[in-house]
């Protein structure tokens, strides 16, 4: 898939549901999608900072933006 560069640095909130999904089914059949990796389903994941064990479920913590003054969010 050849992209313009308008197409490649459209916002995410711009497209469209049915692209997001046919980009999310074309990342996860790539010979390139390491499948041992935390990663979104789509999307970008913005710094990562480990792992958290709570009431029997695994929490990955991960800084919600780059601005100090945010809090950190689970996903």
């Amino acid at each position: 898939m050849e992209w313009t560069r308008e197409q490649r640095y459209l916002p995410y909130e711009k497209h469209s549901a049915l692209e997001l999904l046919k980009l999310q089914a074309q990342a996860a059949n790539s010979s390139y999608q390491m499948h041992y990796h935390v990663r979104p389903s789509s999307g970008l994941l913005n710094d990562p900072n480990g792992f958290s064990y709570y009431n029997n479920e695994v929490y990955q913590l991960e800084k919600l933006h780059s601005t100090p003054v945010q809090k950190s969010s689970f996903f």
